[in-house]
């Protein structure tokens, strides 16, 4: 409502005062105190762990001299006299101006007791992140700027260790291989939380996983993981909702693997209505000798298909209806604060949604947090838009795209809002020679975990040839604004007799995951012309009233919840509009309608960058999105 994007505007004015305050620190910050305070599942309750958010020192240069791959580069010799925000991005720019891009420098300093390994987690880091510990490489991460990954800290005889990382944002297939394209802007930095564990021991309890198997039994798999594939039998205890009293047992790890399957008792079960979720403790060692502790948070759910080829959740037929959601604001970036993820949850709330595809990367834990608490089910994918047959058939580029998948999986296979997992957005799904590639990791996807649903988000539509191996069957289309141009009434129709085939030709549940049609913020005249809200609403609505009513379409997300930045190539053609003076948030003066992205933005939002709703068709989709559709 009202009340709430003023609530919404007020403390983003709040946030860039911070913001502009954070860039005017031109010197290296001294040693800080870092947080304790885990910011998302899971937790670790007898570990020491700092949460390495803050001010770290940084450098930058446009073109490195030397290899940044190396591991024998001298970080002593680079320097880093400014400072940056961790998380952050280095090269936020106002839309329709291009970023700067090139190698970025942070250094810090954090504790860590003498003789004891660390663990270093980031949440993110884009593109390409090579770490140092101490002026030795540690190695580096290829596999995409938005997914987890850890590196161990070697034990020293000294207490401070110095973490250098060098952050690259270019584009480049060997650095960053999965990086390939894509039509939003894509942001350098350390961008999401860093972690630092002391760890307990050599080997050490590395994650847990919890997966439903039978809803009506409340059966549970769970997969227990050493941080070293070694055989070896040790004391496992296991307990339930913060439970003083532990089982513990005898448990025979198989290549750092513990498996076990168990039946459940008192249990509540997640759904949408009723997101109920449940706490287990693993430990390592007995009770009078704990060597190490995992808390993992999870649901008891299972979704399927039925019969009529639409999606059940523990056997009730759900209607998804949603947006697509990339992570981006302004100033901030893809780096998002807790308050902005909070903010744009609470915008999806007020619409009335149940489900949010998020685009088109691995998802920020503490969002995927939330949506688990308050149950909105998830798609999270890999990156990997605008990638070509040539990609898929290079062994070197899957090689980093396998590992990324299996990196989100780690992240997030205990949330119990994700029920898709997705790749490949608009690829080359007509190429039988692409299908090999979709396969490898469709099964890259099921061995991991065979209760989330493999899709992609088709732009080949009926002429995709890879859907054998997809579970549930997700077509982008645009009528109305790529084709059928200008024909405000085309999307029902389309989507209408799409479905209908879809649904007859690959007997699989059938979703619409991508949508909608543009409309200039500032444009709100009387007249349906391209590029107005008028006409924004007419294409967006009309579509969403078929969709929610056809019982073939399972699920539904429309492009985009907001405005957002352009990719480079339209920054650099189209520019930014001529904004007005004095005005916040900026609100074009003048804007080149002629161009793809006006203004440098893909103005499909329902709200715009700033979070300001597009009135007409925000009110529109809350009504359909809460009606007796829904």
């Amino acid at each position: 409502g009202k009340k709430m994007h003023n609530t919404i505007l007020a403390s983003m004015m709040m946030m860039v005062m911070m913001m502009m305050m954070m860039m005017m620190v031109t010197t290296a910050m001294s040693q800080q105190t870092w947080s304790t305070t885990v910011p998302f599942w899971p937790h670790y309750p007898t570990r020491y762990v700092q949460v390495l958010d803050g001010n770290w020192s940084f450098g930058f240069v446009d073109k490195f001299d030397g290899d940044i791959t190396s591991p024998n580069i001298d970080t002593s010799s680079i320097s880093t006299p400014d400072s940056m925000e961790v998380p952050g991005v280095f090269d936020w720019a106002m839309p329709g101006i291009l970023g700067i891009r090139g190698s970025a420098f942070y250094r810090t300093t954090v504790e860590l007791t003498p003789g004891k390994t660390g663990l270093l987690y980031f949440s993110a880091c884009s593109f390409y992140c090579h770490v140092f510990i101490d002026g030795v490489s540690l190695g580096d991460h290829r596999s995409g700027g938005y997914v987890p990954f850890s590196m161990e800290v070697p034990p020293a005889t000294t207490s401070t260790r110095e973490i250098f990382v060098i952050v690259d944002n270019q584009w480049n297939s060997t650095t960053a291989p999965v990086h390939t394209g894509g039509d939003f802007y894509m942001f350098g930095g350390i961008t999401r939380n860093v972690l630092f564990h002391e760890l307990p021991a050599d080997i050490y309890l590395s994650r847990v996983e919890v997966t439903t198997m039978d809803y009506k039994t409340a059966t549970v798999n769970i997969n227990i993981f050493l941080s070293q594939p070694t055989t070896v039998s040790d004391t496992i205890c296991l307990a339930w909702e913060n439970q003083t009293k532990s089982d513990c047992f005898s448990a025979s790890f198989i290549n750092g693997l513990y498996s076990t399957t168990m039946k459940l008792t008192g249990y509540t079960l997640w759904s949408q209505s009723s997101p109920n979720l449940h706490l287990l403790s693993v430990s390592l060692g007995s009770q009078s000798e704990q060597i190490d502790e995992i808390m993992v948070r999870f649901g008891i759910r299972q979704a399927e298909v039925n019969a009529d080829q639409r999606i059940t959740i523990n056997g009730d037929l759900v209607k998804l209806h949603g947006y697509n959601r990339h992570t981006m604001w302004p100033y901030t970036g893809s780096s998002s604060t807790l308050q902005q993820i909070v903010d744009d949850v609470d915008i999806l709330v007020d619409l009335g949604i149940n489900y949010v595809r998020g685009a088109h990367y691995p998802q920020d834990q503490r969002f995927l947090d939330i949506c688990d608490e308050i149950g909105i089910v998830i798609w999270e994918e890999a990156l990997g838009p605008d990638v070509s047959v040539t990609n898929i058939q290079d062994p070197y580029f899957m090689k980093y795209q396998i590992e990324q998948i299996n990196e989100m999986i780690d992240a997030s296979i205990n949330h119990a809002s994700i029920l898709f997992y997705g790749f490949f957005n608009e690829g080359p799904s007509d190429s039988a020679s692409a299908c090999p590639g979709y396969k490898a990791c469709a099964e890259a996807v099921h061995a991991r975990n065979s209760t989330r649903f493999v899709t992609w988000a088709s732009n080949q539509q009926l002429n995709d040839v890879c859907l054998d191996n997809a579970d549930v069957v997700s077509f982008n289309a645009y009528p109305g604004w790529y084709f059928d141009i200008h024909n405000a009434s085309s999307g029902g129709p389309y989507w209408q007799s799409t479905a209908s085939i879809a649904h007859s030709k690959y007997q699989k549940a059938f979703l619409i995951s991508e949508t909608g049609a543009g409309g200039i913020f500032e444009w709100d005249n009387s007249t349906d012309v391209f590029w107005s809200l008028l006409f924004q609403e007419e294409v967006v609505t009309s579509e969403a009233i078929v969709a929610m009513g056809n019982e073939f379409i399972s699920g539904f997300t429309i492009w985009h919840l907001f405005d957002f930045k352009a990719d480079d190539s339209d920054t650099k053609t189209c520019g930014p509009c001529d904004y007005l003076p004095h005005v916040f948030p900026p609100t074009c003066g003048y804007i080149d309608a002629n161009c793809g992205r006006p203004g440098g933005e893909n103005h499909k939002g329902v709200v715009d960058l700033w979070r300001r709703p597009k009135t007409a068709l925000y009110d529109d989709i809350k009504k359909i999105y809460t009606g007796p559709w829904a």
